[in-house]
């Protein structure tokens, strides 16, 4: 049996092992995420405070609403008094006078107030629609990136279980000292124990091999030759 096609065939399988690890753990913690998701919380803090805020404006204009009326009805019951001709008194009649006018003011002001909290309820109520529809944005832009993160996690994972269950096999039909010298070598060259000849060179490292170590290399024998420059098994094909 060709050992060293096998022996290709696992390093190949397995440096694929670890790019669809990288690949799903950078899925896991995209860099998009983060920002919306900081976006997201700061929306969601903003609307609790504009709730509170259209909560107390609200309460508020109730209270100044209760105080117009009441203004109302002072004004109208002096009004009452001076032109329903129960009073004759000057001196009274000055005094409702006097009074008529103050209540006046007063009601003009509740009323100037009133409109002021009524516009400013406006603007917190378009504020608050404002930010809910910027949320809802936010909220679909991360649930579409959490969706294309998942499909995309799901083909990654199917691959990778496809790997694990082809490895076992292919370390069966190797002897065990091929695999754990291969196993070293590639634990000490980044994954890579095992190189193809490019031309005249090793297609590791790029150093031009002997004559010789080459045309053994290219016999295709079963025999662990290797680079005397990085020390990698070569493989011809």
């Amino acid at each position: 049996m060709a050992y060293l096609p096998i022996l290709a065939q696992v390093q190949e399988l397995e440096n694929r092992w670890r790019v669809l690890e990288r690949i799903m753990e950078q899925l896991k913690q995209d860099p998009k995420l983060a920002p919306l998701e900081t976006m997201q919380k700061g929306l969601e803090i903003k609307l609790v405070e504009l709730v509170a805020k259209q909560q107390k404006s609200q309460r508020t204009v109730r209270e100044m609403e209760f105080d117009l009326k009441e203004a109302e009805a002072r004004v109208s019951q002096v009004e009452a008094k001076l032109y329903g001709g129960s009073v004759s008194n000057i001196r009274e009649l000055n005094q409702l006078q006097q009074k008529n006018v103050e209540d006046g003011k007063s009601k003009l002001k509740v009323e100037e107030d009133l409109l002021e909290l009524m516009e400013q309820d406006e603007r917190l109520i378009r504020e608050n629609e404002i930010l809910r529809k910027r949320q809802k944005q936010v909220a679909a832009e991360i649930l579409s990136l959490r969706e294309g993160s998942r499909e995309q996690l799901a083909e990654l994972n199917l691959e990778l279980e496809t790997i694990k269950l082809q490895l076992p096999e292919l370390f069966t039909k190797l002897p065990v000292e091929w695999l754990e010298r291969y196993r070293k070598l590639a634990k000490q060259r980044n994954g890579v124990g095992l190189a193809n000849i490019k031309g005249t060179s090793c297609g590791a490292c790029h150093v031009t091999l002997p004559d010789g170590l080459l045309q053994q290399v290219k016999r295709g024998e079963d025999r662990l030759l290797y680079c005397d420059n990085c020390g990698r098994i070569l493989y011809y094909c």
